[in-house]
């Protein structure tokens, strides 16, 4: 209810209306108010749900978007290429929404196939091909859980710091530092999400990060010199399961010589998984 503007001293009830001018009744029930919201939003006569969703599945898989961030498509910012994404959310509307229409055709596009490009500075149109892009905490998390081969639930692992919680509660603080750490407004310009200190620090001093590089106890290192296996095989092993490549001549010969002249090969391996998995690298998507 709201003060009737005729009569100041009265209340009157007010029906809730869409920007369009349409109504929906006031004895409607929470599910047929959210359903008319639904249909208001994805009816094929708003332009805007298909042009934010293409935007939006478009920057995660390119690393860069037609606006320059995912949530700011008003009128009054200019989209690059907006002729490609008209046509996109156009015939991507005309097929009903069909996801799997939209991913098949945003992958087969020459765009998507091209050869990794290097992110242009700010000012620059991003070229026409998948640019590198930060992960998001989630992946972040996913990425070490993966890369060092630990379990969440694994009751021996050491917490974060000393605590008596149980094993899923500690983690479960680990998780959520990882989220705080790396944590960024999905509003922000690609180009403008940066590094911090603590993001540095949390990589290099977590105990997670310190234990499962070790070449000792339940480790994939530990396992591979057990397997007797060489260092060229175990570097290739290390740059697959961190960056999920094979290193190149040049990494290869820079990790064997330093296997050689730092004498301790355990040791040495070591740092060589520590350094890929806070390598810039690790935390970016190609």
């Amino acid at each position: 209810q709201m003060t009737d503007k005729k009569h100041p001293d009265r209340l009157i009830a007010m029906t809730p209306r869409f920007l369009t001018g349409e109504a929906v009744s006031l004895d409607a029930s929470d599910r047929e108010r959210r359903e008319a919201l639904a249909r208001f939003i994805t009816s094929p006569q708003n332009p805007w749900f298909a042009r934010a969703y293409v935007n939006r599945m478009w920057t995660a898989l390119m690393g860069w978007g037609f606006y320059p961030g995912v949530n700011d498509l008003g009128s009054d910012q200019t989209p690059q290429h907006p002729e490609v994404l008209d046509l996109i959310a156009r015939e991507w509307t005309a097929t009903g929404y069909d996801m799997r229409w939209l991913f098949r055709t945003l992958t087969l596009t020459q765009a998507y196939q091209r050869h990794l490009q290097s992110r242009p500075h700010a000012q620059q149109a991003a070229p026409p091909a998948v640019c590198p892009a930060r992960l998001r905490p989630e992946q972040i998390f996913d990425a070490l859980v993966k890369t060092l081969g630990f379990q969440e639930n694994d009751k021996t692992i050491p917490a974060p710091a000393p605590s008596s919680a149980p094993a899923v509660a500690r983690h479960t603080g680990l998780r959520h530092m990882v989220y705080q750490a790396f944590k960024v407004d999905p509003s922000l310009p690609v180009d403008e999400v940066q590094g911090t200190i603590p993001q540095a620090l949390l990589m290099m001093n977590s105990v997670l990060v310190n234990s499962y590089v070790k070449a000792t106890g339940k480790t994939f290192l530990a396992d591979a010199l057990a397997r007797k296996m060489s260092d060229d095989d175990i570097i290739t092993a290390l740059y697959e399961r961190t960056l999920a490549r094979k290193p190149t001549a040049e990494e290869r010969d820079i990790c064997h010589h330093y296997l050689k002249q730092a004498g301790q090969r355990q040791e040495a391996l070591e740092d060589v998984f520590w350094c890929l998995v806070n390598s810039t690298e690790f935390l970016t998507k190609p």
